[in-house]
């Protein structure tokens, strides 16, 4: 093998790297854009739990005859804990 060999061999090494490190940073992108997603619909499905925990123990005062619509901690604290 000569030296342009050589180089020619080395330069298709470092073509199929980068080809692979562009495909390795394309998968990260891709997972971290899924990842935010992901983490975007567990809050937003922390905050729709919250929010039904509050009517039903709005819905609670009301059953058991407290004529307020605020919830009070005992009935909150009762219902989820």
């Amino acid at each position: 093998m000569d030296k342009n060999d050589i180089i020619k061999q080395q330069a298709a090494i470092i073509e199929a790297l980068q080809k692979e490190i562009n495909e390795l940073n394309k998968t990260f992108k891709d997972t971290d854009t899924k990842l935010k997603e992901t983490q975007a619909f567990v809050e937003n499905q922390k905050f729709e739990i919250e929010y039904l925990k509050a009517e039903v123990a709005l819905l609670q005062n009301k059953k058991y005859g407290k004529s307020s619509d605020k919830i009070t901690k005992d009935n909150y604290n009762l219902i989820w804990m």
